[in-house]
C-alpha cells in the first residue's frame, strides 16, 4: 500500500522509498540530502542539488600578512587581531534582514554535539547545553570580535577587505564570473571545525539543496492510467537524479554559460565528474561527507523565525545569550505543540 504526503488542495506525495529500484536510486546521496524529505518512516522527494559553506580565502593576502588557512573556530578567531589590525575583516553570514542564513549557527549545533529537534520532532533541543554553548560561540563572532553583521562578500573579497569568509561552494560560480582580475588568488577550504573535548575534530555543516517529487496522480486519472503514470514519472525521476544524467546536465551548462554556472549535484558520483581540479574536488568531497540535513517537522517555520530573534536580541540590545535562547526554545515548542495539536499529531 502506498504512503501519499498530503499537500492539500487534493495533491498528495507518492511515498519513493515504497517505489521499485529506490535503494539503488539513492545510493549516490549522503543521507543529508535526504533528511528534509523524510516524514513518518517515508521519502517523499530525490535530491537534485545539495549545497553547504566552505571557507573562502585570498590566498595573496593571507600570504602578504603571514597567516594560514584556519582550520577551526578557534584558528579563525586567532587570525583576528591581525586581520582586523590591518583594516580588514572576516565575513561570516548573520540572519539579516534581506537574507535569513541560519545555517552557520545550525552547523555550530551540529559541530558541539547538538541537535534541533529530538528524535521524534516534538520538541526543539537548542535549549540544552549543546545549543547554548553553540549560541554563544555564534553570537560573540560579532559581540566580541566585531564581525560585521551585513556585508557585500563578493565585493569586499574581491578587493582584499576581506580576505576570509564562510559562504555556500555555490559562490565560486560568482566569483569566477566577477571576480576575474583576482583570478588564481583565491581559492577554497575545509568548513572551520570544532575540537570536541573527547579529542574528535567535528566538522559537520548545514546543507540545503532543491529536489523533485512525485505527485499521486489518482486525484486526476483512473485507476489503470494512474499507475502507467506513476510508473512513467518514477522512470524519469530515477533517470534524472542518475550520475550520466547530471553530469551531462552539469557538463553542458558550463559549456554553453562556462564556471560561472558549474553545477551543485546532490550526487557525489556526479560531483567527481565536473569540472573541478583535483584540490578542490577533494575538499568538496570531504565536506559534503560531514553535511547535515535540516529536518522539516509540524510547526518547524517558528525554529528560524524566533532562532533569528534571539541572534538579533542577543547582537543588537546585548542580552544575556543563555536566558534569550532559552526564552525562544520555549516559544517554538509552544508554537510545535499547537501545530502537533492542528495535524492530530502525538504531543510526546
Amino acid at each position: 500500500m502506498q504512503i501519499v504526503y498530503d499537500l492539500g488542495n487534493g495533491m498528495r506525495m507518492v511515498d519513493l522509498s515504497k517505489l521499485p529500484g529506490y535503494d539503488e536510486v539513492v545510493a549516490p546521496f549522503y543521507d543529508s540530502a535526504l533528511t528534509s524529505s523524510r516524514y513518518n518512516g517515508g521519502v517523499y522527494a530525490l535530491p537534485e542539488t545539495q549545497e553547504f559553506s566552505v571557507l573562502f580565502y585570498r590566498k595573496d593576502v593571507l600570504d602578504e600578512l603571514g597567516l594560514p588557512v584556519p582550520n577551526s573556530w578557534d584558528e579563525l578567531i586567532a587570525l583576528l587581531p591581525t586581520i582586523q589590525g590591518n583594516n580588514m575583516s572576516v565575513g561570516v553570514p548573520y540572519p539579516d534582514i534581506t537574507t535569513v542564513d541560519m545555517s552557520i549557527l545550525n552547523s555550530m549545533i551540529y559541530q558541539q554535539g547538538g541537535q534541533i529537534y529530538d528524535e521524534r520532532g516534538v520538541k526543539t533541543m537548542i535549549d540544552n547545553e549543546n545549543g547554548v554553548a553553540a549560541f554563544k560561540q555564534y553570537t560573540s563572532l560579532y559581540n566580541d570580535y566585531g564581525l560585521p553583521v551585513v556585508y557585500d562578500f563578493v565585493s569586499r573579497f574581491r578587493s582584499g577587505e576581506m580576505p576570509l569568509g564562510v559562504a555556500s561552494y555555490s559562490v565560486y560560480n560568482t566569483l569566477a564570473l566577477s571576480a576575474s582580475e583576482i583570478r588564481g588568488l583565491w581559492d577554497f577550504a575545509l568548513f572551520p571545525g570544532t575540537l570536541r573535548e573527547d579529542g574528535t575534530f567535528d566538522r559537520s555543516v548545514h546543507s540545503a539543496g532543491l529536489c523533485c517529487m512525485l505527485i499521486k496522480p489518482e486525484n486526476k486519472y483512473a485507476p489503470e492510467k494512474a499507475a502507467q503514470v506513476k510508473a512513467k514519472a518514477w522512470e524519469f525521476m530515477k533517470w534524472w537524479v542518475s550520475a550520466e544524467s547530471q553530469v551531462r546536465f552539469g557538463r553542458e551548462i558550463e559549456a554553453v554559460l562556462g564556471s560561472s554556472d558549474r553545477y551543485t549535484t546532490a550526487n557525489r558520483d556526479a560531483l567527481r565528474q565536473l569540472a573541478w581540479n583535483s584540490r578542490q574536488r577533494g575538499v568538496l568531497e570531504e565536506q559534503m561527507a560531514s553535511t547535515v540535513g535540516f529536518r522539516e517537522i509540524a510547526g518547524g517555520y517558528s525554529t528560524t523565525r524566533h532562532m533569528t530573534n534571539a541572534i538579533r536580541r542577543v547582537i543588537n540590545e546585548k542580552t544575556d545569550a543563555r536566558e534569550t535562547l532559552l526564552t525562544y526554545s520555549k516559544t517554538i515548542n509552544d508554537e510545535i505543540r499547537i501545530k502537533r495539536q492542528e495535524f492530530n499529531l502525538p504531543l510526546e
